[in-house]
């Protein structure tokens, strides 16, 4: 696979990601955050399982988002490290999301394909 149809494939990944954190469902996060994944926010470190288990109660109200200014970088040959800027018109406990630079770790693990070790959610 080229790196632009990787960035094509991660970016769409990506987006599938923020539509189920703003529609507040946990299936893609199950589907694409690895076992061993992080989640980072101002709350601090979370795992898969804590991410699965909060996003349905989120006090998040996302109307729309735009992700933008993509950039692909390969680590090594199964795991690249996926860059872009969110821009979110909702609000999270009652406060106006502010737009972020976010960064995700694909890594390709052979028998389940591409998952996401780590992340930055809104």
């Amino acid at each position: 696979m080229s790196k632009a149809q990787l960035l094509k494939k991660l970016s769409a990944n990506e987006t599938a990601l923020w539509n189920a954190w703003k529609n507040k469902d946990p299936k893609p996060f199950q589907m694409w955050l690895a076992a061993d994944g992080v989640s980072i926010s101002e709350q601090g470190l979370g795992t898969k399982a804590d991410l699965i288990k909060e996003l349905p109660s989120m006090p998040c109200e996302v109307k729309s988002f735009t992700l933008s200014d993509w950039k692909l970088s390969m680590v090594d040959a199964d795991a690249a490290l996926l860059t872009y800027k969110g821009v979110t018109d909702g609000t999270c406990a009652g406060q106006a999301l502010p737009p972020l630079w976010s960064s995700s770790l694909w890594i390709n693990r052979k028998e389940s394909g591409w998952c996401s070790r780590t992340r930055k959610p809104p």
